[in-house]
Formats: C-alpha cells, structure tokens, sequence
C-alpha cells in the first residue's frame, strides 16, 4: 500500500468525521414569519440570528422586503421565486437550498424550510420558517469528494504500478538471460546493458507508488 493511498484514505476518513460533527452539531439558522396581505409576503418576523447569516439587522430586514430576494445569487433566484410562488399559492413545498450574498460579499448555502399558516377556514394567511446555513457542510461535503476521488486514484495507480513492476521484471529477467547467453563480448551488450539500467530505473519509480 503506497504512502500516498494511505494519506488519501486517512484525507478522506478526516473529511466523513467533519461532516459527521457539522451535520450532527448546531449550525447558525435563523426564524422567520410573513403574512399575507393582498397576496404580498410582508415580514412579521426575523429573529436576531438572521443577522448572523445576512449581515443585516432583523429591522433592515423588516424594513426592506425585497432585501431577502435582492440577497439571492442572481442564477439561483428563478427557482427560488417559483418556489415561493408555489407557497403563496397555497402548495404545501418542501425545502430549497440556494445561494445569497450577505453583506459581507461572501456566498453562502442556505436551506430555506417555510410551512404555511391558516385560518380556521383553512385559508392560507402567512408562512413561517426556518433558514439553516448550509456553507460549512457544503465545503466539508465538497472536501469529502476530494478526498474518496483522491482515494480512488490511489487504489488505480497502485494497481496499474504492481502490473507494470510485474512486467518490468520479465523484461529485466529475460535481459539478464540474454546478456548470459550472448556473453560479455558481444556488439549489442552496450545497448542490452542500457535497457537494462532504463528498467531497474523504473522499477524504481514504480517502487515510489507500492
């Protein structure tokens, strides 16, 4: 087993524990609330966790409606607003990931999980949710990927490097059989004694990948 395969694996085994510790510890989420009004979502509620998350103050987020929208990766946000159609309409949704920009500039991953409230008359007033960012686990997910690719190569190149060391021996035992039997006066003794030095060379080379 190469030195490189098990460094690939322990990478890889690091990776699974670390996203095992994120998706089992407390990631930053924030709640919140809208009501209905006239089929327009206005804020009722952002807890002060949201800030954490967007950089901005719950009253900036109160006070600003579109702001949440305006966070939203410009690629992300068309299945993001067909999704939030889909809730004012009354479909019960599941959850969405989708990127935004917080004030700070840098991206992050969110799970959004909203649930629609309603009257007694089972009309739709509003909806309340919870956003969980999913950053962290995106990187460890991504760096897990890494390293079971990184793994998978290893197990290649250490499997290709034992059949070419097999071959590089026969090629190095008929050498030698051929060097014996042509004796050390022989015109292409040079040349043999070259392909001979190529091949312990790169059984060499090979040994670096065992």
């Amino acid at each position: 087993e190469s030195i490189r395969l098990r460094e690939a694996q322990q990478q890889s085994s690091r990776a699974e524990q670390a996203l095992r510790v994120s998706t089992e510890g407390n990631a930053e989420y924030f709640l919140y609330s809208m009501k209905l009004v006239n089929g327009v979502a206005v804020p009722m509620i952002y807890n002060e966790a949201s800030a954490a998350i967007t950089g901005f103050t719950p009253f900036e987020l109160m006070q600003n409606p579109p702001l949440w929208f305006e966070l939203v990766i410009e690629s992300d946000r068309d299945p993001m607003r067909k999704h939030h159609d889909r809730l004012l309409k009354g479909e019960e949704v599941g959850p969405i990931e989708y990127r935004i920009r917080p004030k700070d500039g840098k991206v992050r991953w969110i799970l959004n999980s909203p649930a629609l409230r309603r009257n007694a008359q089972e009309s739709v007033i509003g909806y309340s949710g919870i956003v969980l960012d999913l950053t962290e686990r995106k990187r460890l997910e991504e760096q897990l990927r890494h390293s079971q690719k990184m793994e998978g190569i290893g197990l290649l190149a250490g499997g290709i490097a034992h059949d070419f060391n097999n071959l590089l021996t026969g090629i190095r035992n008929n050498l030698a059989l051929t060097l014996f039997d042509l004796g050390t006066n022989h015109p292409s003794v040079g040349n043999l004694l070259d392909a001979e030095k190529a091949a312990r060379y790169g059984a060499e080379l090979v040994g670096q990948l065992l």
